[in-house]
């Protein structure tokens, strides 16, 4: 069935969006730019400027949410009218003024590295807001009659025998959405989990046998003659494009452009 379908992701706090509401982005498109690695760092002004009373925002010489350098003067407290009587603050690196409290606290923030987010696949920015974006494309949906878990985005890929092992896993399949022609043992199932699988679609499984959370995705049919009557040559047609699977939903969606 075609459908429209959805998929939302948060954005790191203090990330910059370069896209807006209706927005087309293609597979790649620069979504967003964040800082990784950054850090907060806390000073008492209170304790270094000498002040017990009053409010230490009369002291900042710089805004907050403004970026200072390493050695630039930051607070100043003037004590009496000789040169030389005062107390200062110097910023200890580059950053950015995050916050100060009632009680003199000042929040410095380190850079920390630039980091890119993409879109992961062609879409339509459909919501927007500080922190989360979500973006919409037409889909078709296949359903299998159950699943748990998350939600991932990744290339799909078939493996077609009719029965596997965990020595068939290896470094290629990582990050991507296996389907199988066949049921798996737990050892399958752990390496696909250590791997970093996107999900993994398979026939015969028992519900009761996965009853514990998992972030990994799966889907389940319950017999082989409703996979391949139906939906195993749409897999194939399908092989290496990037697909959402939606594990707690127990369906696939693939992307219809």
């Amino acid at each position: 069935m075609k459908i429209t379908a959805s998929f939302s992701f948060r954005l790191p706090v203090g990330s910059k969006i370069k896209v807006k509401k209706g927005d087309l982005v293609k597979e790649g498109s620069v979504l967003a730019f964040t800082q990784e690695g950054a850090n907060i760092k806390e000073y008492d002004l209170r304790q270094i400027l000498g002040n017990w009373s009053g409010r230490m925002e009369k002291h900042l010489l710089k805004r907050l949410g403004q970026k200072v350098k390493k050695g630039e003067l930051i607070a100043l407290r003037k004590r009496g009218f000789l040169k030389g009587n005062q107390a200062n603050f110097i910023s200890p690196f580059d950053g950015t003024l995050v916050s100060i409290n009632e009680k003199g606290i000042l929040r410095l923030q380190t850079i920390g590295r630039k980091k890119t987010i993409t879109a992961p696949l062609q879409a339509e920015i459909s919501e927007i807001s500080k922190n989360e974006l979500t973006l919409s494309f037409p889909a078709l949906e296949i359903k299998g009659d159950w699943g748990i878990g998350g939600r991932k985005i990744g290339p799909l890929t078939c493996l077609a025998k009719s029965t596997v092992n965990l020595f068939d896993l290896n470094d290629k399949f990582q990050s991507k959405m296996l389907v199988l022609q066949s049921d798996f043992n737990r050892g399958f199932w752990y390496k696909a989990v250590s791997l970093g699988l996107a999900g993994i679609a398979a026939v015969g499984l028992a519900e009761k046998d996965f009853e514990e959370e998992s972030e990994l995705p799966l889907i389940v049919w319950r017999n082989n003659d409703a996979l391949m009557s139906s939906v195993w040559p749409i897999f194939l047609k399908s092989e290496g494009k990037k697909v959402l699977i939606e594990g707690n939903q127990a369906r696939i969606l693939i992307p219809q452009q």
